[in-house]
């Protein structure tokens, strides 16, 4: 077993959302991490924007319904902040997922890390835009996020 790591925090400086999930994870993990994720978004000031660095790198489900618990976090919450998650595009029932603007509040970008080079190589080539990129190197994509800069 992995060790675990479920952190969420809001950097205000760079105005960018950090969150990590990793290790062998299990429902009360993710629901851990989720609420934690939610704690830290409270704190972003109302009608601002937001950068996200979601780092799911060495994130290992349990089982299949902890994977679909979640996969699903990350696109719902951004959903809420006027952000569509590219990859969504794999999934026609992701088709009618609508955006909306919680407290004014705006996500402008986007960096995702996960080991599975096959599917963060698929990811890049296709559903990557110049707002939102796809790693396997968690430092680069760490660092591809914090120099990207806000777009209002």
């Amino acid at each position: 077993m992995t060790d675990k790591k479920t952190i969420s925090y809001w950097d205000q400086d760079k105005q960018l959302l950090v969150t990590e999930i990793s290790g062998d994870i299990e429902e009360a993990d993710v629901n851990n991490w989720k609420q934690g994720l939610a704690d830290c978004i409270a704190l972003i000031p109302d009608n601002s924007v937001f950068k996200i660095w979601v780092n799911l790198y060495g994130f290992k489900a349990s089982n299949f319904e902890v994977h679909k618990l979640f996969r699903s976090v990350i696109p719902l919450t951004l959903s809420k902040f006027q952000w569509r998650v590219g990859y969504l595009n794999l999934f026609p029932e992701a088709d009618g997922l609508e955006l909306s603007s919680e407290r004014g509040i705006r996500c402008v970008g986007a960096a995702h890390c996960h080991q599975d080079e096959t599917k963060i190589r698929l990811y890049q080539s296709e559903y990557s835009s110049p707002l939102e990129h796809y790693f396997t190197n968690p430092v680069l994509g760490y660092q591809w996020i914090e120099a990207l800069p806000l777009h209002q």
